[in-house]
Formats: C-alpha cells, structure tokens, sequence
C-alpha cells in the first residue's frame, strides 16, 4: 500500500480527486473517495467521468478500455501482447519474473496464484516491483506534470 500511497498524494497535490473502486480493502489509505455503490452502473458512471485509471491488468482495466478512457496499467504478470494498447501506458519492470500469465496454466480457484514464487518473500514481486516514482514518471510524462517526489 506503500507506493499507492505516495501515488494518491502526488495526484491529490496536483488537484486531482482520487477515488477507489477496487472491491480489496483499502483501510490504510488516505485522501481517497471510497465507493461505496460499486454497482456495475455507478462504477462505469465513474469511470466515465474520470480523466484516467490507474490499475491492474483487470476487469476494471478490460472495462476502463471498453469506455475508451485512458489508462496507466500495472500489467507485468502479463506480456505487452496479451491486452489492448489504444490509450493504455503499460508500466513494467522487466528486472524481475514477469509475464507468467502467458508462461503458466492459471489456476482461476487460487487468489494467491503466484507460479514462480507462490509462498516466499517475492511472491508477486511482479506487480511489487513497479514503484511508485515508475507509475508516477508515466503519467507526467503524459499530463505534464512536476514530479515532486
């Protein structure tokens, strides 16, 4: 939650309103708006109406790009070829175990789903391995922004 924390404060220092929609628990952050109707419907309201998404490689990732918003994703359990790309910014860190999605049979029954490093410190290292300063370089480089970390 680290990183997404400094995420939400550089972007709330610029003017933005962050807002969460991910159905996981999110107690420890802060300057957020919660969702609390995460209905089909209020959740596409949102998203439609949001300037872009930051997320993973996803149903809400599948749904942002259906709505033709732009997207910053955090996708390095999959390789480049396996989403779309019309106004999507893949962030990826290629220094660690990558693109398992498309070197191992997923196993859709486990939620900790991690087939090279399920049970050890770098379990999901993958997605761990994308910093905030990387998520945060991408979209200034994209709005112009001052990176103030």
């Amino acid at each position: 939650w680290y990183y997404w924390q400094e995420v939400i404060d550089f972007l709330v220092g610029e003017g933005y309103q962050v807002i969460e929609i991910s159905n996981e628990e999110t107690n420890d952050l802060n300057n957020i708006l919660v969702l609390e109707d995460k209905s089909f419907e209020n959740t596409m309201n949102y998203i439609h109406h949001c300037e872009f998404f930051i997320g993973l490689s996803s149903g809400l990732g599948w749904l942002t790009w259906a709505m033709q918003k732009k997207q910053f994703m955090i996708a390095n359990f999959t390789n480049p070829d396996h989403e779309y790309s019309k106004n999507t910014t893949r962030i990826i860190n290629h220094d660690v175990c990558h693109g398992c999605w498309s070197k191992f049979p997923f196993n859709a029954g486990d939620w900790n789903w991690c087939p090279e490093n399920k049970g050890t410190q770098n379990q999901f290292i993958c997605s761990k391995a994308i910093s905030s300063e990387m998520v945060l370089e991408k979209i200034k480089n994209q709005y112009q922004l001052k990176l103030k970390i």
